[in-house]
């Protein structure tokens, strides 16, 4: 090792040992009771007494995977608490899946100085991808093009321009509202039953989560290069399994019907693109005396295209192998549905 890189290497220790409990990681609205060996989460609800809703929990789907902080995690959890000790004799009953995550706050640059560096740059918040056990994975990246929110900005953060957050659980709650009379659709989308901004820390006045509270203040320079997040935490039903668990080729195409045709109304009816058809993102449904039925899930790539000028800042973003010409080569034409459409035909082909 160079001495750059051990003066480096020590910098990073001595980082961490003046970092507080909270900026290494710790997160105060999730906590085990050895009682009856499972966690508890708190959900944010604005219709619960204390703005949160609790759910319990003995299943990870899937954890945080890197060095240290809080990055997306995903739960099987019921509302319901446990009457004793859970055990393989006494187990859950999930019903609600719980997806903790961060969605990044940025801005939609128009000229090269903004952002990146270039004119495709988009609106700056575009995916980079990385190969997690042969499969590649969407590991989000953005370069903000202007200072990190200010606190009287956070403070009225569910009035954010939805141009400058992609929020999942925003676009949830909007497909939801539009889709609330389409019967047929029931169980083909994620309902959210509660879900928001979490916050940190106990008494009258909890501290939005995001990353000023994980690694302090910086300088407006630092910030500029520098993601700003916050932390969304929500539950909702069906509970899915994953693609490869259908039985058969016509259980497979009734799947991928339902998905579509779900996609088309969620496009058509509410203005959102999906723009991340894969094998991960499509999942299965096998009620207890029903029929198998497709689930569309993870609207995190997703976009509001009612957002003026949205569509028309294309950016690379998606699951290889399955993105479009287009966006693989990033080039610069609206992103439509038939990018989607071509999503689904390479994952056929890889199926």
């Amino acid at each position: 090792m160079s001495a750059e890189g051990r003066r480096e290497f020590i910098r990073l220790l001595v980082g961490w040992s003046v970092c507080s409990v909270r900026q290494l990681g710790q997160d105060e609205s999730i906590t085990y009771g050895a009682e009856l060996e499972c966690y508890s989460i708190a959900v944010p609800d604005s219709g619960a007494p204390d703005g949160c809703k609790v759910y319990y929990t003995d299943t990870m789907v899937m954890g945080a995977e890197r060095l240290f902080g809080r990055h997306c995690r995903c739960f099987k959890a019921t509302a319901t608490k446990p009457a004793e000790k859970v055990t393989e004799d006494n187990p859950f009953k999930h019903d609600v899946i719980i997806k903790d995550s961060w969605t990044e706050f940025g801005t939609a640059p128009d000229t090269p100085e903004a952002g990146s560096g270039s004119e495709s740059a988009g609106d700056g918040l575009g995916d980079e991808q990385q190969q997690v056990g042969g499969m590649a994975r969407d590991i989000p990246q953005t370069s903000p093009a202007t200072a990190w929110p200010t606190e009287e900005e956070l403070a009225n953060v569910d009035s954010f321009d939805p141009g400058l957050l992609r929020s999942e659980v925003t676009l949830l709650r909007k497909i939801g509202d539009a889709l609330e009379q389409h019967e047929e659709l029931d169980g083909l989308y994620p309902r959210l039953e509660a879900g928001g901004w979490v916050r940190q820390g106990r008494g009258d006045n909890p501290v939005l989560d995001s990353t000023r509270e994980m690694i302090g203040g910086l300088s407006d320079e630092q910030q500029r290069v520098t993601p700003f997040c916050l932390h969304v935490r929500y539950a909702m039903t069906p509970i899915g399994k994953p693609l490869c668990e259908v039985e058969s080729v016509p259980e497979l195409i009734i799947v991928l019907f339902d998905v579509m045709r779900c996609y088309m109304a969620i496009n058509n009816e509410c203005g959102v693109l999906h723009r991340d058809i894969s094998e991960n993102n499509i999942m299965i449904v096998r009620p207890i005396g029903g029929h198998i039925h497709g689930l569309l899930i993870d609207f995190d790539c997703a976009l509001d295209t009612s957002v003026e000028g949205r569509a028309v800042r294309p950016e690379q973003i998606g699951t290889l192998p399955f993105m479009s010409v287009a966006n693989i080569e990033e080039l610069q034409i609206e992103r439509t549905a038939l990018d989607d459409w071509e999503s689904l035909l390479y994952l056929v082909c890889w199926l």
